[in-house]
């Protein structure tokens, strides 16, 4: 009741929707930000992987997924 009794009084002020290409755009910068913590969540998961069979490939190659790891 009470919200309903503010609105009825223009007490509040209406939410911001922003227009359809922002909000796109926001979605797309959501999900990268998703994928690449995914990607390194599995990047650390491999070289731990790795560590805990003895494989020590980190003393050898500076980045592991990267030009020297590759």
């Amino acid at each position: 009741m009470r919200l309903a009794k503010v609105a009825e009084r223009g007490m509040c002020r209406p939410s911001l929707v922003h227009p359809r290409p922002i909000r796109e755009l926001r979605n797309l910068t959501r999900y990268r930000r998703s994928l690449i913590r995914d990607r390194t969540r599995e990047m650390q998961r491999v070289e731990k992987l790795l560590e805990d069979a003895q494989i020590k490939i980190t003393s050898v190659v500076s980045d592991v997924f990267g030009v020297s790891g590759g």
